[in-house]
């Protein structure tokens, strides 16, 4: 092929091949346009039919239960057993505190974690609720026992928070309530699945400790043949099995309560042991999206309640100023018994209700300026919380004179430690207001707790009757409540024997009446007359129904019984004669708060007066 030949060859190659690459430009021209169109309908139907994106529920990590795991979970049901033979059917006494510390013991070694740094507030929540727990053991008083127990239980929780490293809120915010409320019912009643997959997957995984499951399942059903089989031939046998089910009944009582109990312990402590949720994770998500009062909103609402609270602090004005005395009602006299009486409940239900105000406020409410309250309402609640400490200072001032007039009772003094826990509270809520970032509820807690505690271990009953009986020997308290100082618990029954030997005849014969009624109902199998006719002690009862005061209410019992003459002693034993004088030799003293005697009074708290005038009773 010659040079021109081959020139020419080439220039038509080329031409060919430029073509080809503008034949193929123009597809790829076209294919752009047909991929511009195809986006334009995908994105028309994406904005058309729009598909939200669906959330995948996270599924709990399931942690196999090792052999520790096993050995605890059986520990637990020996405490179980302990807890309901202990305290559920023999009282709150000893059996509940021997019961408490061994839970405690177990709690300790089993949940705590070397890597779980423990606060000091779980260290001192500990040992006050081991403190609580003693405090049946003590004393037999209903209201110290309704204080303790649920105290031991809130602070135990803490504890177990607290060791375990469970806590999903600041120790030092109100929203550890929250997790102490998770902790008690929600968490263990929300993790009993996950539990029992964790028992299951120990299961399959250690065959040898599932086959002896299987082996002792098999073996229960034989043993209702071989045990009557035993019975008959063996006298030592039958004899130990007839007493066993001579109290067959109480023993299917406690089986049937520990089979309750166990499942619910097993899963609070293995849900913390593992580490599962316990509820407060979502309650506390969805408190950070309720904020939706606006500030002008809590500001106006609040300021309503300050102007009520401003009328009333100028109402008091009448009291001190003759200018002011129109606004009291027409005939009003004042005195100090009238002044005590009226009020101080209301008082206390009123701080209540503001501190519930303050708090809900401070929740729903928006942030603005870096998540912090406006002044204006900081300085109304300020207004609001000092108003509520004036209000708890007058209703103390109110209980004070209420006690010198008309002696102490339970409620007044339970109603006055709460006033004092309000007070705390209310602090360190001025603290927090202007304060955001000090840990308020930590010293809450361990003020207000050592406050449980000492009321606790105040031998409230026995003081009540101290102050009452001492009072009304002296003349301060012109009437004695007898009927109350009967309610009070056997640790008051030392000062109410004082009273045996009252002027009033009527307060003297209730007091026997009452001294011999326990004797014969409630002490006689711990008290017992030798051959000299003295009454001795011997109280040894169950040990788990021990009860210090018990023991001490024995021992006032015989010393009284001890101290009589050989004639009144005939007259204790007797329990068909009466130590009550006539009914017509008594009328009562009247006055506002006496009322006439008539046939369904059965010598009530009124004290009757002795009098030998008949003619001199009113009609």
């Amino acid at each position: 092929m010659s040079d021109n030949e081959k020139l020419k060859a080439n220039t038509n190659f080329n031409t060919n091949t430029s073509d080809i690459i503008k034949t193929n430009e123009n597809k790829d021209e076209k294919n752009k346009n047909d991929m511009s169109g195809t986006n334009d309908l995908l994105k028309k139907s994406v904005n058309t039919y729009y598909a939200p994106p669906v959330k995948i529920k996270e599924e709990t990590k399931i942690v196999p239960m090792s052999k520790r795991d096993t050995i605890f979970m059986i520990l637990l049901f020996v405490i179980s057993f302990l807890i309901v033979d202990f305290t559920l059917l023999n009282g709150f006494n000893l059996g509940f505190t021997i019961s408490f510390f061994a839970l405690f013991i177990f709690t300790s070694v089993y949940l705590f974690k070397k890597d779980v740094k423990v606060s000091a507030l779980t260290y001192i929540c500990g040992v006050f609720s081991l403190v609580s727990a003693v405090a049946p053991t003590l004393y037999d008083s209903t209201i110290t026992k309704m204080i303790t127990v649920p105290l031991s239980a809130a602070l135990f929780t803490v504890y177990t928070c607290g060791i375990s490293g469970t806590f999903r809120n600041k120790e030092g915010s109100f929203k550890i309530i929250i997790d102490m409320v998770s902790g008690i019912i929600i968490s263990p009643f929300m993790n009993v699945v996950n539990v029992a997959k964790s028992f299951r997957s120990s299961l399959s995984k250690n065959k040898k400790s599932f086959d002896a499951l299987i082996g002792v399942i098999i073996a229960i059903p034989l043993l209702f043949i071989i045990v009557p089989l035993l019975v008959r031939s063996d006298a030592a046998f039958a004899g130990l099995i007839d007493k066993v089910l001579l109290n067959v009944r109480d023993y299917i009582v406690e089986f049937v309560f520990v089979v309750i109990l166990t499942p619910y312990l097993i899963s609070y402590f293995y849900s913390k042991k593992a580490n599962y949720k316990t509820g407060s994770e979502s309650i506390t998500q969805k408190n950070k999206n309720t904020k939706f009062l606006t500030n002008s909103v809590s500001v106006s609402f609040l300021s309503v309640i300050s102007l009520t609270y401003i009328i009333y602090l100028l109402s008091q004005l009448a009291y001190f100023f003759s200018a002011f005395s129109g606004i009291l009602p027409e005939g009003y006299e004042f005195s100090a018994s009238v002044y005590a009486r009226r009020g101080f409940y209301e008082m206390f239900v009123i701080c209540l209700i503001n501190i519930a105000i303050i708090s809900v406020v401070n929740l729903f409410t928006k942030r603005a300026d870096k998540n912090r309250i406006s002044p204006v309402l900081k300085g109304i609640e300020c207004f609001i919380s000092l108003f509520s400490m004036l209000l708890l200072i007058i209703a103390m001032s109110k209980m004070k004179l209420n006690i010198e007039h008309f002696g102490l009772s339970k409620p007044r003094l339970f109603v006055a430690l709460i006033e004092c826990m309000l007070f705390v509270i209310i602090v360190f809520f001025l603290v927090h207001i202007f304060l955001p970032k000090v840990n308020y509820m930590q010293p809450i807690i361990v003020i207000c707790s050592l406050m449980f505690l000492i009321f606790s271990f105040a031998d409230i009953d026995a003081n009540i009757a101290k102050y009452n009986v001492e009072m009304y020997q002296k003349g301060s308290l012109s009437t004695v409540d007898t009927s109350y100082l009967n309610r009070l618990s056997d640790t008051a029954l030392p000062y109410i024997i004082k009273l045996t030997d009252d002027k009033d005849k009527n307060v003297e014969a209730e007091i026997k009446t009452t001294v011999r009624y326990a004797y014969f109902y409630q002490y006689n199998d711990y008290l017992e007359l030798n051959d000299d006719n003295e009454m001795v002690v011997k109280y040894n009862p169950d040990f788990r129904k021990y009860n210090y005061t018990k023991q001490k209410a024995c021992s006032c019992i015989a010393e009284y019984y001890n101290s009589l003459s050989h004639d009144d002693k005939m007259l204790f034993l007797d329990k068909e004669k009466s130590y009550y004088t006539p009914v017509e030799d008594y009328y009562y003293n009247y006055g506002d708060e006496f009322n006439n005697y008539n046939e369904y009074d059965n010598y009530n708290e009124f004290s009757y007066n002795y009098n030998n005038d008949y003619e001199s009773i009113p009609e």
